[in-house]
C-alpha cells in the first residue's frame, strides 16, 4: 500500500446514523467530507425531520433502517415508532442488505445494533462511533433496557470504537466492557484553522449596538441546558452584555419562558429561532463573544437517557465547545470535568459549580477577554481540530478494510 493518493478509491462504506441532527454535528460532517475526500463511496442511512436542516454532502442518503416494535413503552413512542415505515425505515432496510459495502459504521445505540446485524451477514468490517453513552443502571423502560442488552453485545463485536475522549472512552468501555485497545479518539470538532475574525452578523440580524457584548447559548434551549435559570441570571449581568439564544432546531415553545423575561431582564434576551445552515452558522457565532455551555442532569423525561451521567459527562462530544473554540469565544460551562481540567492549560474561559455564578464569569471574561479568546483559539489549535485527529484516524479505517478484503490494498 503506497501512501500517495486517495487511500480509500473505490471503498463502499455505509453509516448508518439514526438521528436527524446531521447539520449540528461538525464532527460527524468532517468525518464524511475526510472520507469522501479519500475516494471513498459513501452512504449515509439516516433520519429526517422537518424541524432540522437539509442534509446535503457528499453521500449518497437513504433513509435509516430502523425497527418497527409493536410497543415502545408509552403510547407516543409507539405511535412515533409505527410511524417509521411511512418515513422510509423498510425502504432503507431493503436498501442496506441488497448492497455490498466494505465498512459498516454504526452511530449510537440504533445504530450499532442495525449495522452489526449487517457486518455479521456479510462478513465486513463493523466502527461504533459513539456520541450518546446510555448507562444502563439509570434506564428505566423496558425496551431501552433491552436495547441497552443489545448495544453491548453489538459493540462487542466492533473492530472499531471511536469517541471523543480519554474520559468517554473509559465511561464506555466500563459500561460495556470494551477493550482499551479497540478505541480511537476523535474530539466532535469542525475542521480547518483557528478563526476569530468578528463579524457583525448578529448585530445586523436584529439591529444589535456595535459596544454590546453578546453571550450567545447555542443548540436546545430545555430544561436539561437550564433555560429557565439562564435566563433568571440576565438581570444581573453587566450592564453591556446580551444574551442571544440560538437553537438547532425550528424551536416553537419559547412562549413558556415570557413570565420570566420581565422587569429588569426586558430587553436582555434575543430569541434566533431558525437553524441554519453550516457556513452562515459559522458567520454567527463569529459575531459573538462568549459562548455557553450548559447542562443539568434531568431525570425522567421522554430523552432522560440522554441526559443523566452522559451530559454531565459530555467532554469533546459537544459540537458547539468545540465551534466556540475555533472561532475564539471565551466559554462559560457549568459542572464539566473535562472543560475543568483543559483550564489548567488553557485559559480559555471559566467552568462554575452553580448557575447564580453566570453574571459574575461573565464580567471576569470581559475583563481579560483578548487573552481568553486567544486562548481558546490556541486549544482549538492544539487539541480539537478534527484535521489534528484524522491521519491516525484514516490509518485505522484503511487496515480494517484492507483485512476485510484479504489483506489487499483499498
Amino acid at each position: 500500500m503506497n501512501g500517495s493518493g486517495k487511500r480509500l478509491k473505490g471503498c463502499r462504506i455505509a453509516l448508518l446514523y439514526p438521528h436527524a441532527d446531521l447539520q449540528t454535528n461538525p464532527g460527524l460532517l468532517a468525518l464524511l467530507y475526510a472520507l469522501a475526500g479519500e475516494g471513498a463511496h459513501l452512504c449515509l442511512y439516516m433520519t429526517r425531520k422537518g424541524r432540522y436542516p437539509y442534509a446535503a454532502g457528499p453521500f449518497e442518503i437513504r433513509p435509516f433502517p430502523g425497527e418497527i416494535r409493536l410497543w415502545s413503552g408509552s403510547l407516543a413512542e409507539t405511535l412515533a415508532n409505527w410511524a417509521k415505515p411511512l418515513q422510509g425505515s423498510l425502504r432503507g432496510r431493503r436498501n442496506l442488505f441488497s448492497r455490498r459495502f466494505d465498512l459498516v459504521v454504526g452511530v449510537n445505540s440504533e445504530g450499532i445494533i442495525a449495522a452489526e446485524r449487517y457486518a455479521r451477514l456479510f462478513g465486513v468490517p463493523l466502527l461504533y462511533l459513539s456520541y450518546e453513552i446510555f448507562f444502563r443502571k439509570e434506564l428505566i423502560s423496558p425496551v431501552d433496557i433491552r436495547e441497552k442488552d443489545r448495544e453491548i453485545e453489538a459493540s462487542r463485536r466492533a473492530d472499531l470504537v471511536v469517541i471523543q475522549d480519554e474520559e468517554r472512552a473509559a465511561l464506555l468501555a466500563k459500561e460495556n466492557s470494551l477493550s482499551d485497545s479497540r478505541f480511537a479518539l476523535l474530539p466532535v470538532s469542525p475542521g480547518g484553522e483557528a478563526d476569530g475574525g468578528r463579524t457583525d452578523w448578529l448585530n445586523r440580524r436584529f439591529g444589535i449596538r456595535e459596544d454590546i457584548k453578546i453571550v450567545i447559548h447555542a443548540g436546545s434551549f430545555e430544561d436539561w441546558t437550564c433555560a429557565r435559570e439562564l435566563l433568571e441570571t440576565t438581570g444581573d449581568w453587566p450592564e453591556n452584555a446580551l444574551l442571544v439564544v440560538h437553537t438547532r432546531y425550528e424551536a416553537k415553545n419559547m412562549h413558556r419562558y415570557e413570565d420570566i423575561l420581565k422587569g429588569n431582564r426586558a430587553g436582555r434576551v434575543i430569541f434566533s429561532l431558525k437553524p441554519l445552515p453550516t457556513d452562515e452558522y459559522g458567520l454567527m457565532l463569529r459575531s459573538a463573544h462568549i459562548g455557553l455551555v450548559l447542562y443539568k442532569k434531568t431525570t425522567g423525561g421522554r430523552y432522560s437517557k440522554y441526559q443523566g451521567e452522559n451530559i454531565m459527562n459530555i467532554g469533546l462530544s459537544s459540537g458547539k465547545f468545540a465551534s466556540y473554540m475555533k472561532y475564539g469565544l471565551p466559554t462559560v460551562s457549568l459542572g464539566q470535568r473535562t472543560y475543568r481540567r483543559l483550564l489548567g492549560e488553557y485559559r480559555f474561559g471559566c467552568d462554575i459549580d452553580t448557575i447564580g455564578e453566570i453574571p459574575d464569569a461573565i464580567g471576569r471574561i470581559l475583563a481579560s477577554y483578548d487573552l481568553h479568546s486567544r486562548e481558546a483559539k490556541r486549544l482549538f489549535a492544539e487539541r480539537l481540530r478534527f484535521d489534528l485527529h484524522w491521519p491516525r484516524l484514516r490509518e485505522k479505517i484503511v487496515g480494517l478494510i484492507r483485512q476485510g478484503q484479504g489483506g489487499h490494498d483499498p
